[in-house]
C-alpha cells in the first residue's frame, strides 16, 4: 500500500509497512486499524480506516496531528486488501474472529461486504 498522488502534498508512493498494521479495530462500529510504521509526516498517531463495499474498497491512511485529522488516500493492490483483512476477518482455520474490536452487527456487515468484494475481485 501506498499513498496516493495529490496535489496537495508531496509524498506521492510513501510505502505503508503492512506488518505495522495492528488488527484490532480502534472503532467498534467502523474498520479502523491503528497503524506503528513510518510515517511522511511528524504525527502523533495514525490508523487505516477501511470501507468494503461490494464491488469497491476504499482505505485511507489518517494522521492525527496536534489534534487535527490528516487523510491520505491508499492505493492498493486487491492482494494488499486481502492480506490485511482476511487476518482481521478470519482465523487461521478460517473461522470468524470476534476478537477484532467490531460489534457483532458491525462485524457482520463488513465481513459480508468483504466476502462479496473478494467474489467480485475474483470474477
Amino acid at each position: 500500500m501506498e499513498i496516493k498522488m495529490n496535489l496537495n502534498h508531496s509524498f506521492n508512493g510513501f510505502k505503508l509497512d503492512a506488518t505495522a498494521i495492528k488488527l484490532q479495530s480502534m472503532d467498534s462500529s467502523n474498520i479502523r486499524l491503528p497503524y506503528t510504521g513510518n510515517l511522511p509526516i511528524d504525527a502523533d498517531s495514525a490508523y487505516i480506516a477501511f470501507k468494503m463495499m461490494p464491488t469497491q474498497a476504499m482505505a485511507v491512511l489518517v494522521c492525527k496531528c496536534a489534534g487535527k485529522e490528516k487523510r491520505f488516500p491508499l492505493e492498493y493492490t486487491a492482494t494488499e486488501i486481502t492480506q490485511v483483512l482476511d487476518a482481521f476477518f478470519f482465523t487461521h482455520d478460517g473461522g470468524t474472529r470476534f476478537d477484532n474490536g467490531l460489534d457483532r452487527f458491525w462485524l457482520g456487515l463488513w465481513t459480508a461486504h468483504y466476502i462479496d468484494w473478494k467474489r467480485t475481485e475474483a470474477a
